[in-house]
Parts: C-alpha cells; sequence; structure tokens
C-alpha cells in the first residue's frame, strides 16, 4: 500500500528479523519505482541472532547505498532523548578525552513478566540455533547496550559474563559483565567523564553531570549539561502526551522532516552481537570472543 508511509514493529523479539526482511523488500520496490520511501522503527531488539542482524544491516546498507531514504530506526528509546544527545557530542568532541572505563548498570521491577511461564516471547528462545537463551538481556539490557554504544561509539572485542536465572522458568534475570572493547579499552577519560543516572519512576532524577579532570587526579569543575525538567526516563513507558522521543523522531521521518538516528541498524547489531557474546560466555564459563561475521 503505497499510502503507508512507516511501519512499527512491535512484535514478539524472535519475529524481527523476519518482518524487517519483508519491509525492506518493500521499501527497495519504492525506491526502485521512484514511489515515496517506507520508513521502519524497530523494536529492540533488532534480531536474536549475530546472523539475522548482520543480514539487516546489510540489507539496510544496501538500500541506502542505492539511494534509499526511508529510516530504519531501531527502538533504544534513551537514545533519542536530549540526554543521550548531549552526551554523545560531548564524548565525540573530546570533551572528556580519551574513553578508558565505562561503569553501567540498570534493574528493571518485571519479575512479573521473566517469572510467567506464560510469557513464552519473553521466555523462551525461539527453537533455532542461532537465538541462545532469552530473559532480561534481550528484554531489556538491550537499552543499557544501545546507549553505551550510542553515547561512547566503541566496538566490542571479548567478554566474560555471568547470570543467575528465574526459578520459575529458568530465564536470565540478573547479570554481571566485564566487557573490552576493541582498541583496547573497557564513562571514564582521560580528562573527565559523563555521569548520568536515574529511576523511571521519578521525574525529578535525569542528571546529566560532567565532570572536568583539571589536576590530573582528581575532579575540580563539576557541571550539569542542561536537559532541563526531562526526568529519567530511560525507558519512557508513559501513556500520556506525545509519546516516547524515539516514535516522535519516526514521526518526523514519515512526514519527511529532519530527525535523530539515535539508533540506527549498526547499533541495533552492536547491541545483538554483545548479548550473544554474553550467552555463549555464560555457557562456556570463559572469556568469549564478539561474532563480527
Amino acid at each position: 500500500r503505497p499510502d503507508i508511509d512507516g511501519v512499527i514493529v512491535c512484535t514478539p523479539h524472535a519475529t524481527h528479523y523476519e518482518i524487517g526482511r519483508i519491509l525492506l523488500t518493500e521499501a527497495t520496490r519504492r525506491r526502485d519505482a521512484n514511489l515515496p520511501p517506507l520508513h521502519i522503527l524497530m523494536e529492540k531488539p533488532m534480531t536474536t541472532s549475530v546472523p539475522q542482524a548482520l543480514q539487516l544491516h546489510d540489507l539496510v546498507t544496501n538500500y541506502k547505498t542505492g539511494g534509499g531514504t526511508g529510516c530504519f530506526l531501531v527502538n533504544h528509546s534513551a537514545n533519542f532523548r536530549l540526554q543521550a544527545k548531549k552526551a554523545a557530542s560531548l564524548v565525540r568532541a573530546g570533551g572528556i578525552g580519551q574513553i578508558r572505563h565505562v561503569t553501567a548498570f540498570m534493574a528493571s521491577p518485571l519479575n512479573f513478566i521473566f517469572d510467567d511461564p506464560a510469557n513464552k516471547g519473553w521466555n523462551e528462545p525461539d527453537g533455532s540455533e542461532h537465538m541462545l537463551g532469552n530473559g532480561f538481556r534481550w528484554g531489556q539490557l538491550c537499552h543499557l547496550l544501545g546507549w553505551f554504544f550510542h553515547v561512547a561509539g566503541e566496538r566490542v572485542r571479548w567478554l566474560f559474563c555471568w547470570m543467575n536465572h528465574s526459578d520459575a522458568t529458568g530465564m536470565d534475570v540478573l547479570h554481571s559483565a566485564t566487557v573490552v572493547c576493541q582498541d583496547g579499552v573497557n564513562i571514564f577519560g582521560t580528562e573527565g567523564d559523563v555521569v548520568y543516572v536515574g529511576e523511571d519512576m521519578d521525574s525529578l532524577w535525569g542528571r546529566l553531570g560532567h565532570q572536568i579532570l583539571l589536576s590530573g587526579d582528581r575532579a575540580e569543575s563539576t557541571t550539569d549539561l542542561p536537559c532541563p525538567d526531562l526526568g529519567f526516563y530511560f525507558e519512557n513507558t508513559d501513556d500520556k502526551g506525545t509519546g516516547p522521543e524515539s516514535v516522535q523522531n519516526f514521526i518526523d521521518a514519515c512526514l519527511g522532516l529532519d530527525h535523530y538516528e539515535g539508533a540506527g541498524t549498526l547499533i541495533g547489531l552492536r547491541t545483538v552481537q554483545t548479548v550473544d557474546a554474553m550467552y555463549r560466555s555464560c555457557l562456556s564459563g570463559n572469556v568469549e570472543d564478539v561474532t563480527y561475521s
């Protein structure tokens, strides 16, 4: 239907690849026929296996290389908020120097999902040889990883992960991981750091701080990057107002307006690759390399 400007994919995780592939086939058909573009907003995770994520990323790359103008956004919703934009801009401009270390933590009160055997889309793998598990990592940790890849821009080399599982469903609910990035560093920089912390349920949270290291061994200047009255909302679930910033940017794209690509297929791919390595590490009990092909 040429009257459809865009599609939001919010189906179970394991279905994302096939739906995305079909939509990209239609987007390519429109491009080749000089029809208006088809825009796509894919719920995270982009896929649940590395081969599928690589294929979707390649399809989007080929589509755009051939002149396609439709967007393919992945709903790592925190990436589209002003705090993420400012943090990414600061880091890329060298505002904290070379990244040396990142400390990140995320928790979500979602036992009602991961402890319920009826929630098969959240708690059971799809049965393929590629999807190694299901649970909090595919369902929620993707938010944190997507924000890291957007702001820090790192490429993971290897990692070690361990996790705990739900007694009711056997799915992963708690994780701890050490991640080493491609250039040999593991957001603390040589000249300062960026701190973003909050609680989704408390609108007073959401401070984005920039601490500058002036004397070589201690911080002497801390400033807030202005993000007034935004709250934290790492995952914006408010059912009132204009919706999450990811959806707002998607609508702007559908209207032909400028939009912010807080997460495209590259961030979607990096996230899937990292989650896959985390599952492999927990299964093997060893350090695992991230798969890039």
